[in-house]
């Protein structure tokens, strides 16, 4: 069963039951993510040689569902790689990716099964499970094209198509399902001018079309729409109609799957210390606990495998085959075969010939693997008398403290051995944790510095963005979150960091490509719709941003940092009744905020409640005399009540706090002319009608809430900036 989500969609034509007369087939998803380098090199090869052995055997009789399932399984192995590394922004960014597979794989079972409500909703969870959505939105839009029963029916399909196009002109299949869609709608010339467009990137596939369009157009009915036959869907079929059985095992996998990838990010959000979130993805998860018996993709199960701080010392034959002289190769023979007392006796003979401070490290670590602390410290004590600067052998003297239980002298060990040479992973950041804790940034920072250079990072980025918003490095946070972001793209975590340093950076451009995915992803969330609000009043749409604020109040009624924002971009839209319930919940919560007594005033204004908002606007001015909006409210009662040069004293007053207020500017130009002041009433109206056209070359950085209802021009191309003054 799927379970039930609010989502964040823009294809709402989609959300009806509809019945396919023939079977169909959705697009695959995308690929598996962003690779990291694995710790066991070995382990990672095997694993992979049986995935592409396994893809080719199943793509020679099990199709592109076995594709979709080896992309899954790859995916999993990635998250579970990044969380063994210490890396949750990264493990979780990957099974947000693996989210968005496995519900792209139940969707591809669902059309395989001809239940096309339940694959819908299935590719609606697709899109809103990761940042990169582009083939759960194909696949939305191509089945919308399918299900449509009127020409109107395919507006929303076709806009959506329009939309992926503009954001990657070259993708053939957006076209081509654009170009049938439009004929279908019996919009020849549209669909002409799209046929043009598509013949540098596939000529065949143009010709084939052109002469589909001119075969329909010279039929005697024609044009009539819903006449002209799409593309079959059979072209990707998932498995064949015999194999059921398959298909089950499948689905039932595929539900595990989801279960423990649900389980997965709530444990990471645990760990991260933020119960809400993981109490919502613990929500998602229940539907698929106990419901199948099947074994999930993957190997981890996070809530049970809780990682060290510092983890006990591991023997890497690979990485130790690199590093030691070829005399030691026969001892990483045997290590490699796990047979470590036979390594040990082999050590402790060449030790007896030659006292070699790298052949006693190592049999110092095979004493460690095998439980025999004691006497591994005893080995390290020797190393480091005769090679005190040898970094191996003090950092393996460092985890023998942690694991004997004396975190004090480990730490003075750990300091030690980071004036000796870059540390291993876990070993750096428990000392950047160690130097955190003691307020000491700069030499936490260097440490998260090299974790960042070396091992690419996305937690060692977090921890610096975080240092710099300490230090109050506007610059230094953006860098730091924008480096997280591109290694973490799809982590809750990073996405919200980068949202907000980018606003307090005021860098709408870099907020906005962080918010959009955050609240698609995560539509639940109240403060991420504020976020969102937000960032589009710093793009400048107050209307948008008035929508994004409702939802986070019906999400969250009170929502306290909504509250006044809201109010605000609702005055700015003149929805003064809807601004003044919200404005008077901010004032219950800070009854002497100035900001918000101000806004208040002019809703009250506006509304008729002169006597009231007056009040208002005086009491804002006494703790605030510079408050802008409190002189545009008395400067708007002195125009009503004609004490025009009292209104331009107060509204030259309401200019001069915010250059930016143009409400006061236009009605400053009204008192002006009414004052027989022609110069300055047309100065200040010409900076109100150049603030109401905006600034040339905006552009589309946000996709609105509410559709565009406008009529494309004949080819289905708008500028980037006329949808943004759609928008606004």
């Amino acid at each position: 069963m799927v379970t039930p989500m609010v989502m964040y969609s823009k294809l709402p034509f989609l959300r009806r039951p509809h019945v396919l007369s023939t079977p169909g087939e959705l697009m695959p998803t995308q690929g598996c993510g962003h690779p990291q380098p694995m710790r066991h090199r070995r382990k990672a090869l095997a694993l992979l040689l049986w995935l592409v052995c396994w893809s080719s055997l199943a793509g020679a009789g099990g199709g592109p569902g076995a594709h979709l399932e080896a992309e899954l399984s790859w995916t999993m192995v990635q998250a579970e790689t990044a969380w063994h590394q210490g890396e949750p922004q990264i493990a979780e960014s990957h099974y947000r990716t693996a989210l968005q597979q496995a519900w792209t794989l139940r969707a591809n079972l669902e059309v395989a099964e001809q239940r096309l409500p339940q694959a819908v909703e299935a590719l609606h969870l697709a899109t809103a499970a990761a940042s990169d959505n582009r083939h759960a939105r194909l696949a939305l839009s191509r089945l919308g094209l399918h299900l449509a029963e009127s020409p109107e029916a395919l507006d929303e399909p076709l806009n959506e198509l329009r939309l992926l196009i503009q954001q990657k002109p070259g993708d053939v299949a957006a076209r081509q399902y654009l170009i049938e869609g439009l004929l279908r709608a019996g919009k020849l010339g549209q669909a002409r001018g799209q046929l043009q467009d598509l013949t540098p990137h596939d000529a065949e596939l143009a010709a084939s079309l052109e002469a589909r369009l001119e075969a329909w157009a010279q039929q005697p009915q024609a044009p009539q729409a819903l006449a002209f036959a799409l593309s079959p869907l059979d072209d990707l079929a998932i498995l064949p109609s015999a194999a059921n059985e398959q298909r089950k095992i499948l689905r039932r996998r595929t539900d595990a799957t989801l279960g423990r990838i649900y389980r997965n990010l709530a444990a990471l959000h645990r760990q991260a210390e933020r119960p809400e979130r993981a109490e919502a993805y613990d929500a998602l998860a229940a539907p698929f606990n106990g419901a199948t018996t099947a074994e999930p993709l993957g190997s981890l199960d996070i809530v049970a495998q809780q990682g060290p701080v510092v983890r006990p010392p591991q023997l890497d034959p690979v990485s130790l085959f690199e590093t030691l002289p070829e005399s030691l190769r026969p001892v990483l023979r045997l290590i490699d075969r796990g047979d470590l007392e036979a390594a040990e006796r082999l050590l402790r003979q060449g030790l007896e010939t030659q006292d070699d401070p790298q052949q006693r490290a190592l049999l110092a670590a095979v004493l460690s693997d095998q439980g025999r602390h004691d006497d591994a410290e005893k080995e390290v004590r020797s190393v480091l008398e005769m090679a005190p600067k040898m970094l191996s052998a003090r950092q393996l003297s460092v985890r023998l403290f942690y694991l004997q239980g004396e975190p004090e002298k480990g730490a003075r060990e750990l300091q030690h051995a980071a004036e000796l040479g870059p540390l291993e992973r876990d070993l750096a950041f428990h000392l950047a944790d160690l130097e955190i804790d003691a307020q000491r940034i700069a030499a936490a920072n260097h440490q998260l510095r090299s974790l960042s250079r070396r091992f690419q990072s996305a937690r060692a980025s977090v921890l610096l963005s975080r240092n710099a918003q300490h230090l109050g490095n506007r610059k230094g946070a953006v860098d730091a979150s924008r480096r997280a972001l591109e290694l973490a793209p799809d982590s809750e975590e990073v996405l919200v960091l980068h949202t907000r340093n980018a606003l307090t950076a005021k860098l709408a451009d870099d907020a906005a490509k962080a918010v959009e995915p955050l609240a698609r992803m995560h539509p639940e969330v109240a403060d991420y719709q504020f976020l969102l609000g937000s960032v589009w009043q710093a793009l400048g749409n107050p209307r948008e941003a008035a929508e994004a604020y409702l939802r986070a109040v019906q999400l969250e009624p009170g929502h306290q940092p909504t509250l006044l924002p809201l109010g605000l971009a609702l005055n700015h839209e003149s929805r003064f009744a809807e601004a003044k319930p919200f404005l008077d919940q901010a004032l219950a919560q800070a009854p002497s905020d100035s900001d918000i007594l101000a806004a208040l005033a002019e809703a009250e204004e506006r509304l008729g409640q002169t006597s009231s908002a007056e009040a208002r606007a005086r009491q804002a001015l006494s703790s605030d005399p510079n408050n802008a909006t409190a002189h545009l409210v008395l400067g708007l009662i002195d125009m009503a009540q004609g004490r025009f040069e009292a209104a331009r004293q107060t509204l030259e007053k309401a200019v001069a706090s915010d250059p930016q207020l143009t409400k006061a500017h236009y009605q400053l130009s009204l008192a002006c002319a009414r004052l027989g002041d022609g110069v300055a009433a047309k100065h200040h109206l010409e900076i109100y009608r150049q603030a109401q056209e905006g600034p040339e070359g905006s552009h589309l950085l946000l996709t609105p809430s509410t559709p565009n209802k406008a009529p494309a021009s004949d080819d289905g191309k708008t500028t980037a900036l006329e949808r943004q003054r759609q928008g606004s």
